[in-house]
């Protein structure tokens, strides 16, 4: 099936949310490892879904455009969009993210970034093992 005039639109639309829209006929590998991360996100803007799990998407992004980015999460949720974002970078979210899981082959932890993030919870997120059951 051949890309419609709305598919092309909306991708279009994407890169410019994502502020790449006078690079969309650039070859992905003349982009830099910043832009490669939004041309990724993008693409997944382009699908519409509910959901976008997004996996170490702001590494690599220069600080303008982490908080754009950011922004634009933002604006997804407030549309009902659910935006789950995994980063090792604390300090992005302990200062704008309102939600904060922490994952050590499990849960530790989910709530707020000043709670999930104190001193004892890092411990059991980032020790080699953890004991079930315990935070």
């Amino acid at each position: 099936m051949r890309p419609t005039r709305s598919d092309h639109d909306r991708v279009t639309d994407c890169l410019a949310q994502v502020d790449l829209a006078d690079m969309e006929t650039r070859s992905l590998s003349t982009l830099s490892g910043g832009q490669v991360q939004r041309v990724l996100l993008a693409r997944a803007l382009a699908q519409e879904a509910d959901v976008l799990l997004l996996d170490e998407a702001l590494s690599g992004v220069d600080v303008r455009h982490t908080g754009e980015l950011i922004s634009l999460f933002t604006q997804l949720c407030a549309r009902g969009t659910s935006v789950l974002v995994s980063t090792h970078d604390l300090s992005l979210v302990r200062s704008h993210f309102a939600r904060c899981l922490t994952i050590n082959t499990r849960i530790i932890g989910d709530g707020l970034p000043a709670v999930e993030l104190d001193g004892s919870r890092l411990e059991a997120v980032f020790s080699r093992t953890t004991t079930p059951g315990r935070a």
